[in-house]
This record gives C-alpha cells, structure tokens and sequence, in this order.
C-alpha cells in the first residue's frame, strides 16, 4: 500500500479520536515535538516485547476497538508468529498503520513507545511481555533525556499515566528507569495508535 493511501487510511480510522482532542493530546503532542526536536539520531533495532513501555493508555473507543481487532489478528496467527521477529513492514502488513513503532531511550533498560502504542498493546495481550518475540522499532536518542522525562511526567500528572504506573520512571541518572516494575494486565489498555 502507498504511504499517502496509508496515511489517508489511518486518518480515516482515527476521525473519531481527533474529534475529541483535549488539554491531556496536547501535552503528549508536545513531548512527541520534542522527541524529534531533541533526537540526535535514530535506528532500526530488533527489540523483546518486554523491553517496550507505552507512554499513553489506551482509553477511547475508538482505539480500544482498534485494539480488539488487533488482537483478534494476531490469535489467528499466534502459532506462526511466536517467537519470531516481526519487521517494520510485517507489523504493518499485519496491524495497518501511517508509520512503524517507534520509541525513545531514556537511557534504561526500557524504550517509552511514542508512536504504536495500540499495536504493542494488541501484541501485549496476545504474547503476553515475557515473549520471546522481538519488534522492529525506531529507536530516537535524545541529547536531553531530562527534557523529555519532564514532559512525560507533566502528562503523566495530567490523566496520561492511569494507576500512577508510570511517575516513578526516573531519568538516565537515576538508579535503573522503568526496570524492575511490573506492569498490571487487563483493564482499560494503555495505548492507541
């Protein structure tokens, strides 16, 4: 599929989520602005589900019932894709979307998604985080890792981070970011895209 149908098709599916914009997509909008404001270069790694953490749940309907469609995908093929690699153009060829996963690194052990978190919850849900499946994703690196963690936590205080999982995320000079937390299961989700 052409990258302008793609777009066209995502736009399409997401009418319904950009109508209901808020205060909280305009504070994540910005920590995306920043991210590539901030990068200093990116890649394309092979990456365990487990190393991967949304920045942002899941939480309108829309994009739960992407999430569910998702998932439905991926059971019908479970057996084939366990523990293999899926790149770039795999997930897209088996979860449409406008642009591949892609993450930024804080300088932890684990890379905050910013564009995919939809897909990697339907991949959550089906392999579960302790696959051995690994995802292609564009992985940034950022000359301000402290700028970017700001940010995430202003929405993250905002309504972004349910439960509060995600506010003790420290930065590259704390001890260890986001390892050693388990995430909860089930619920709302945490992502869309």
């Amino acid at each position: 599929m052409s990258s302008v149908r793609r777009f066209l098709a995502w736009l399409s599916r997401k009418r319904g989520e950009l109508l209901r914009l808020g205060p909280r997509d305009a504070l994540l909008a910005k920590v995306v602005v920043d991210i590539h404001r901030h990068a200093t270069g990116s890649e394309l790694r092979m990456v365990p589900l487990g190393r991967l953490e949304p920045t942002h749940p899941v939480d309108r309907p829309d994009a739960l019932e992407d999430v569910e469609r998702r998932v439905a995908t991926l059971e019908a093929m479970r057996d084939r894709l366990e523990g293999s690699r899926l790149t770039k153009e795999r997930l897209l060829e088996l979860m449409p979307s406008v642009s591949g996963l892609k993450a930024v690194d804080l300088g932890g052990d684990r890379l905050l998604l910013f564009e995919g978190n939809g897909r990697y919850e339907a991949l959550r849900k089906v392999f579960g985080e302790e696959s051995s499946l690994e995802v292609e994703v564009e992985v940034y690196r950022v000359d301000e890792p402290g700028t970017i963690l700001r940010r995430l936590r202003r929405y993250w205080r905002h309504g972004g981070d349910p439960g509060g999982r995600l506010r003790a995320v420290s930065g590259p000079a704390g001890a260890a970011p986001l390892s050693g937390r388990r995430r909860g299961s089930g619920g709302a989700g945490r992502a869309g895209s």
